[in-house]
């Protein structure tokens, strides 16, 4: 990626098994990510997500390009990618070229 390529977004969302979901991005990554120890004992506003037929009615942001659930609780497409690829965020992907993104 170059400082002028967009990040990749959240393009799907499918709940894969209780507190799992698999995502695609707009660059065609894909991949499943558990988000159990990201709901579990977060403080209130996540307490909904607890309950795994509340989970399950994640759905695409229709602002963000991330995830989103009906009490508002989204996370950053970008540290879901993170999390997926194992890629830092911001950084190029040729490792000679290395730089943050600004």
């Amino acid at each position: 990626m170059t400082p002028s390529t967009p990040l990749p977004r959240i393009t799907e969302v499918r709940v894969a098994e209780p507190y799992t979901v698999e995502l695609t991005f707009t660059d065609g990554t894909q991949g499943k990510i558990d988000l159990r120890s990201w709901v579990f004992d977060k403080g209130p506003i996540f307490k909904p997500l607890e309950d795994p037929a509340y989970f399950a009615q994640v759905r695409l942001s229709q602002t963000g390009g991330t995830i989103e659930w009906p009490n508002g609780v989204d996370f950053c497409p970008d540290v879901l990618y993170q999390q997926i690829t194992g890629r830092p965020i911001g950084f190029r992907s040729d490792p000679q070229l290395a730089t943050p993104r600004v």
